[in-house]
Parts: C-alpha cells; sequence; structure tokens
C-alpha cells in the first residue's frame, strides 16, 4: 500500500467542509502536480468569544507544489479563506467565473491576478486537464469541476442542483462523459447538504408566482434574503418592474451584492435604489434588507428592534422572509419574528408560501447526475458527518455498481491504475480567526470562556489590595476577603499560593471559582 501513495497517479485530500458546513478546501495531486479548489470560511457559533470566522488548518500543506486555485463560486464558505491563504502563498493564480472574479476583486479591495474561466473551456495545468462547467446554485456563474490526470477521472460539484431543464449542465455531463473515455476510475465528489430531501430541487422560476403575489399586495414590504443570492435578487428586480414598484436597497451586504451585479451585467443600476434617498417608504416601494439570519447588528436585527436609521415597521407592514433558517440560528430568528409581530406587522416565510428555495442537490438531481455519467466510484462531500452518511447510504442503495466510500477532513483518496486506497489521517481542528485576520488560539478562547461564566478577581501582590469584575460580591465581603488575603500573607508573598488561597476563598463564599490574577 505504500508503494500506492509514493507513485499514485492521482490524489484527492479535502482539508475542509467534508464532515462540516463551510470552510470548503480540497487538494488535487499527481506526483508532479497540485490543484486547490476554493478555500473558505466557516461560522462559529461562540461569536461573543470575538472569533468572528474559522478556517482549515493548512500549515502542514506544502504549497510549493500547488500553484494553483480553482473557485467553484462566490459564497464565503468557498472564498471566505482567499484573503488569508494569498497571504501564506502569494505565488498562487486563481481561477474563477467572470461573476465569481467581480466578487473576489471586490472583497479583497486590491489589485489580484484572476483568470476568467468560462463554461466548458478546457485549461491544461500541469498533468491536469480541467473542465469547468455550470451548474445551478443560488448565486450566479457557479461552476463544478471535470478533472483528468494520468487516465484517472473525478468530476466535483461541491455546491449544485440539477434539473431535467438543466440545459447547460446536462449538454456538459455528455462531454465529460466522452472525456473521460478509456480512464480507469471515474470518480464523482458530490454535494451532501440536501441528501435527505426527496425529488427534485425547487427551482428558482417556481418562487415566483407567489414572491409577485405577495408584492403585488397593497402594503408596505420589507423583504429580507440572503444578500449572495444573485438570482433572487434579480427576480425580485424583475418582479418589481412589472408591477411598477421601486426595489430601496438597505444594508452593507445587501449593496455590496448589487453592485456586483451590475458589474457583470446580471442587474441595471436602474433596478434598485439606495434607500436613503426615500425618507418617505410607502406601498409603492420594496425595502430589501440585509441580516435574514437576524445576526447581532445586522440591518434586519435593528429593524427589528425599533433602531434603524432609515426604516421603522408600521401596523399591517408585511416582512417576507425569502430564506430558510440556517441551523442554529431558529432562536434568534423566532425573536426578530416576536419583535415585529409586536410592531404590527404581518411575518411570512418559506413555510407560508413557495418564496424560497435551496441551491442543494436533492435525492434526484444527485440520480440525475450521475445517470449521465460513467461514475465507477463516488465519495459523499459537502455536509457535516451525518449528511456524508445519507449521502453514502443513498447512493449505495440507488447504484449498486457504484463503489461507494466514506472520507472526512484530511483522509486521503489515492487512485492508482485500476486500484483505490483511502489512507485515513489524524484530524485537525480549524483555526480561530478574529477580526483582524489574526488567529486566535484554542487556549485563549478557554480563559475568555472562563472569564466570561466566572468573572475575575485580582489581587495586587504588592499592596494585597483585592478586587472584582464581573462577580456578585458586596462590599463587606470584599473587605473580608481582602482582609483575610492580608493577614495571611502579611510577611511572606508567593504568587502561586496566594492565586490559591483566594481561589479556595472565594469558592466557599460564591460556591464557584472566578479566574483569579496576581497582578
Amino acid at each position: 500500500m505504500k508503494d500506492i501513495e509514493i507513485n499514485y497517479d492521482l490524489c484527492f485530500t479535502p482539508i475542509g467542509g467534508v464532515g462540516q458546513i463551510g470552510g470548503n478546501m480540497s487538494l488535487f495531486e499527481t506526483n508532479n502536480t497540485g490543484i486547490i479548489i476554493d478555500s473558505g470560511t466557516l461560522f462559529p457559533r461562540d461569536k461573543v468569544l470575538g472569533i468572528n470566522y474559522l478556517i482549515p488548518d493548512y500549515s502542514d500543506v506544502d504549497f510549493t507544489k500547488f500553484n494553483h486555485i480553482l473557485i467553484t463560486h462566490s459564497h464565503e464558505d468557498h472564498i471566505g479563506g482567499l484573503d488569508l491563504l494569498l497571504k501564506r502563498a502569494p505565488h498562487l493564480k486563481i481561477y474563477a467565473s467572470p461573476y465569481t472574479s467581480i466578487v473576489i476583486k471586490n472583497k479583497l479591495k486590491r489589485s489580484i491576478d484572476i483568470q476568467v474561466i468560462h463554461h466548458l473551456e478546457t485549461l491544461n495545468i500541469g498533468d491536469f486537464e480541467i473542465i469547468p462547467f455550470e451548474v445551478d446554485h443560488s448565486t450566479a456563474d457557479t461552476f463544478g469541476f471535470y478533472l483528468k490526470a494520468n487516465s484517472q477521472s473525478i468530476i466535483f460539484a461541491s455546491d449544485f442542483k440539477c434539473h431535467k431543464d438543466s440545459e447547460n449542465t446536462l449538454s456538459a455531463l455528455k462531454k465529460i462523459s466522452n472525456v473521460s473515455k478509456g480512464s480507469n476510475h471515474f470518480l464523482s465528489l458530490l454535494d451532501s447538504t440536501s441528501v435527505r430531501s426527496t425529488g427534485f430541487t425547487t427551482r428558482e422560476i417556481e418562487v415566483r408566482p407567489d414572491l409577485k403575489k405577495l408584492l403585488s399586495r397593497n402594503k408596505r414590504s420589507l423583504l429580507t434574503m440572503f444578500s449572495s443570492n444573485i438570482h433572487r435578487l434579480k427576480t425580485i428586480c424583475e418582479i418589481a418592474k412589472e408591477i411598477d414598484k421601486k426595489v430601496l436597497l438597505y444594508g452593507r451586504s445587501m449593496h455590496f451584492s448589487f453592485k456586483c451585479a451590475v458589474e457583470a451585467r446580471i442587474l441595471k443600476p436602474s433596478h434598485a435604489e439606495d434607500i436613503e434617498d426615500y425618507p418617505n417608504i410607502t406601498k409603492e416601494h420594496i425595502v430589501l434588507a440585509s441580516g435574514c439570519q437576524g445576526n447581532f447588528r445586522s440591518t434586519l436585527k435593528n429593524i427589528s428592534k425599533g433602531v434603524s436609521k432609515f426604516f421603522q415597521i408600521e401596523k399591517n407592514d408585511q416582512v417576507i422572509f425569502s430564506s430558510s433558517i440556517i441551523p442554529g440560528n431558529e432562536k434568534e430568528i423566532q425573536g426578530v419574528y416576536n419583535a415585529f409581530v409586536e410592531q404590527g406587522a404581518d411575518i411570512l416565510t418559506y413555510k407560508d408560501y413557495k418564496i424560497h428555495c435551496s441551491g442543494h442537490a436533492a435525492q434526484e438531481d444527485l440520480k440525475l447526475l450521475i445517470k449521465n455519467l460513467p461514475i465507477t466510484h463516488h465519495v459523499p462531500i459537502h455536509g457535516e458527518t451525518f449528511l456524508l452518511k445519507k449521502n453514502f447510504e443513498f447512493i449505495s442503495e440507488q447504484f449498486k455498481s457504484i463503489t461507494t466510500k466514506w472520507i472526512r477532513d484530511f483522509d486521503t483518496l489515492y487512485l492508482k491504475n485500476t486500484e483505490l486506497y483511502i489512507k485515513d489521517n489524524p484530524p485537525k481542528k480549524p483555526l480561530l480567526i478574529n477580526y483582524a485576520k489574526n488567529e486566535i488560539p484554542r487556549s485563549i478562547i478557554s480563559q475568555r470562556r472562563k472569564i466570561a461564566e466566572n468573572g475575575i478577581a485580582v489581587v495586587n501582590i504588592d499592596t494585597l489590595k483585592f478586587s472584582v469584575y464581573g462577580v456578585s460580591l458586596e462590599d463587606d465581603l470584599i473587605n473580608r476577603v481582602e482582609s483575610s488575603i492580608n493577614k495571611k500573607f502579611s510577611r511572606q508573598r508567593d504568587t502561586e499560593d496566594l492565586r490559591v488561597f483566594t481561589r479556595q476563598l472565594l469558592h466557599k463564599i460564591l460556591g464557584y471559582r472566578p479566574v483569579v490574577i496576581v497582578n
């Protein structure tokens, strides 16, 4: 087996996004050439501790072998880590679709060389022949990639949906099927996000009727959605034009996405305007706000709290959530719902009307793509462990002739002649990144959590003065603790003895141990 590792034809190593939602990053290698696909972020739950996002731990990757990075699409979980990656490996050449290139350049806010690539344009990079192909997703210009090297073929589609009307995708699969002839293996690496959903994933065109019905009502409309969903943004702008209403953009990310769509000529500047130019919002306006997940200090959150500068909720307004709830955000969203209802607004969601659709493959989407290719092996990607397992079980049941494997981040799959071998590698936790894009050690987060939960007690070793922060202690108890410290350490003062004594004393009084610092 060791020889296979040394003399492999092609290998695949995911270092983010396989076993978790987000942080997508994959490595493809021959003995001579390395290709990276995507460099994304993962958003943590402990945001209050100063963690803004996470990125894959690629500290052990030898980037001298990797000179090229392919980008599937413009979502943060696929491009959010690019800035930090380019600081580590500034020599990387980026390949991306026209719209994705625009988003990357505007996000990085600096001059950067990106090679714009197009649907079915063949790229020859070292040992690799690569064909980008268009797939349907919830943002514009999304690609899957076909990679061929040393008579081994791989199709990579981390975010996609596929319907019988997906003409560009299906015609691309025919070309890929022909190009792959003579391959020893044909490995599919496919999205697991919506694998539990039966049938086909709803298409964007199917949400238009209900959206138009709601927006046509004689009411003031506040609509929120994922700002990056350019297809939805375009749908709403087109509906607004049909019903003679104006779209007013509200929120930084909404303006950013609209700007990029205009630059890519997907939308025109006249399709929407800035809410700041309209001090009087009427029933003839559709306010399009960012922050659909109710994030702290987001535009939607501020509106719900009544602290928005440019829009205040009035009785009988309708608030339309043209988005789904990301798992883990349910409590936050429910609070936003309640706040709007208390102000007299009506809440309309995807559970009431068909006003949102996923960008990920349901079961029939997966089957349709696989049926159009000579797949020999399948590995689920893009999803939490639970979803990877569901993908594995579904494909194993539906396609008996396909060998299905299940791997996690940092495992490596080797292809050699007609052999396929998986090496289990130790998992690595993502790196914690703060707002200034600096890495935060996990030990610091542990300290912050302890401080947040128990507070801090400080003793000055010179004066033996005692004080607390975030600890509920009345003045007489503070004085008693300080008196006990002075009595115990009036002659001899050892820093560690002083810290332990104070900590034990506080535990007797409080029933828990604050973080004690001897200054």
